[in-house]
């Protein structure tokens, strides 16, 4: 019988063992893992039973999970442990991969009873700051250029929260990496030269972080929803504890699975609590990018003055 080779890694605080290697994140010494990853066959959709269609391709349970991407993979996750991978061609690892670290991993953090949100995040003073919006909203951007202000980027797409028994809500650092459309790299002054773009996306790439991730959950102090209106002001609006929650659940990730399970009221409860001592803002900016440091300096602003209102516990 073949031997199988284990792998083992961490991402967004938990340890992972898996049976092929995981591009991009760094080994670990073996260790207990909190999610096994293998190569398998997963189930037939009819061993489902009461399976609901999230979409064309997917089919889930509250327990279970089974996705299948059209010429690429099938992924089945049971619970909030164990994830079953089937590549369906070889020459596409790098999307399989992809879709693992994305939708796959979100689903498994959302079972384990985390809220995934689709956002970054930098760390200012040993606290969170997250930045959500719609996919080109610039969250990635922002968190690149204050990166290279100093601030340590903690999440890059997948922003993951939980609710401490001190009640107060941190952030688990996530993947280690920037992924970055091309125009975006001028004005941090980096260059796609030797970058290999992400699978499916010519013009998009994985920038490593050079100061890697912090190692514990850090509390959150605040969340900015990224909104833009052309030539207008910088605007920093808070928004109320109903509306907050409202926008929150907006970008949970994966909100369609949530609703379609029947899920959304426990969930609205879930983005309740973790807002409970948390603030939200729209912040509304100009995408000239001529005024991007004027953008950088009035949210630098809104960090200080969060950080005097309130102080860490």
């Amino acid at each position: 019988m073949e031997k199988i080779t284990s792998y083992f890694y961490r991402l967004g605080g938990l340890f992972i063992l898996s049976e092929f290697p995981l591009p991009g994140l760094a080994m670990l010494p073996p260790q207990t893992p909190d999610i096994t990853i293998r190569l398998g066959i997963p189930p037939f959709p009819d061993a489902m039973r009461d399976a609901r269609e999230i979409e064309p391709g997917c089919l889930a349970t509250p327990n279970e999970y089974l996705h299948t991407f059209p010429g690429i993979v099938t992924f089945y996750v049971h619970g909030g442990k164990e994830i079953v991978v089937q590549p369906l061609d070889s020459s596409r690892l790098k999307e399989l991969h992809s879709l693992l670290y994305s939708v796959v991993f979100a689903v498994v953090c959302h079972r384990r009873g985390m809220v995934p949100l689709h956002a970054s995040a930098v760390a200012v003073e040993g606290r969170i700051f997250g930045f959500l919006g719609r996919s080109g909203a610039g969250k990635s951007t922002l968190a690149a250029h204050l990166e290279r202000r100093g601030y340590q980027v903690t999440a890059d797409d997948l922003l993951l929260l939980n609710r401490s028994e001190q009640g107060v809500t941190r952030v688990t650092p996530c993947a280690p990496w920037l992924k970055l459309w091309e125009d975006a790299f001028d004005g941090i002054g980096k260059q796609t030269e030797g970058m290999e773009p992400i699978a499916g996306k010519d013009s998009k790439f994985v920038v490593p972080l050079p100061q890697g991730l912090p190692e514990e959950p850090l509390p959150l102090a605040a969340l900015f929803v990224l909104e833009s209106h052309g030539d207008s002001e910088i605007e920093i609006t808070r928004l109320e504890p109903a509306a907050a929650v409202a926008k929150l659940i907006l970008y949970v990730y994966p909100i369609l699975l949530i609703h379609k399970l029947g899920q959304t009221a426990a969930l609205f409860q879930q983005c309740a609590e973790v807002l409970k001592n948390v603030q939200v803002f729209t912040f509304s900016r100009p995408w000239d990018p001529d005024r991007f440091d004027e953008v950088l300096d009035r949210l630098e602003e809104k960090f200080s003055e969060i950080a005097v209102q309130h102080p860490q516990r």
